[in-house]
């Protein structure tokens, strides 16, 4: 375990930040999803209250913004035999929440999203 966070400061959850560019947040939990997913695992509880998210504001007032998935205790293996309902859930849960903050790419639905992460 590492601690996630700078100056001794954690970084804000996903719940609690104030996102500054959705969908590039939205895109890159959903690369963050596959990779799990390549490696044979489900999260299984993927939520805005198990991502972490980097905010760093470069001297041009521009967001640089990566979430970081926490909590993989639920997480489960490919062959587990409600991986993919798990996966699935985990998806809907991401595209509702993201949804609220004015997200619109194709990749919000959840049937697409899951299509994305098993391809």
């Amino acid at each position: 375990m590492q601690f996630i966070g700078q100056g001794g400061m954690p970084y804000n959850l996903l719940s609690e930040a104030q996102v500054q560019n959705p969908e590039e947040v939205f895109l890159k939990l959903l690369g963050e999803a596959r990779k799990i997913y390549l490696a044979g695992l489900v999260h299984s509880d993927l939520s805005e209250y198990n991502v972490m998210l980097e905010q760093v504001q470069d001297a041009n007032g521009n967001w640089a913004e990566n979430p970081v998935i926490i909590d993989l205790a639920q997480g489960v293996l490919l062959y587990h035999p409600k991986a993919l309902e798990f996966l699935h859930r985990d998806l809907e849960t991401l595209a509702k929440f993201f949804s609220k903050l004015g997200v619109r790419h194709e990749l919000i639905n959840a049937k697409a999203a899951f299509e994305f992460v098993t391809k």
